[in-house]
């Protein structure tokens, strides 16, 4: 039997949604799920949304870290050296 309000949850998916606070993810989190304020891994391990928080932070700092070497590698690339033999030393 189906959910009256959700008519695709079967009545037992509901049942764990409304009593447990359970609710499965679909797409690449296929096999994931939420309880209650939890991210729960198909082996059953639990993430807590402030130590997700710290996660995602450490990548933001990898990623500002390895963004600002890609600049400096960068602006170094932009720079025009020009051999001692051209250089302009205030004369005209």
């Amino acid at each position: 039997m189906q959910c009256m309000h959700y008519k695709t949850e079967h009545t037992d998916q509901h049942y764990e949604r409304v009593v447990y606070s359970k609710t499965p993810l679909y797409g690449p989190w296929a096999g994931w799920r939420m309880a209650e304020k939890d991210l729960v891994s198909p082996d059953g391990d639990r993430i807590s949304p402030h130590r997700l928080r710290g996660l995602l932070w450490v990548e933001r700092a990898k990623a500002r870290i390895h963004g600002s070497k890609r600049d400096r590698t960068m602006r170094r690339d932009l720079v025009a050296i020009i051999p001692a033999r051209e250089r302009l030393t205030g004369q005209a």
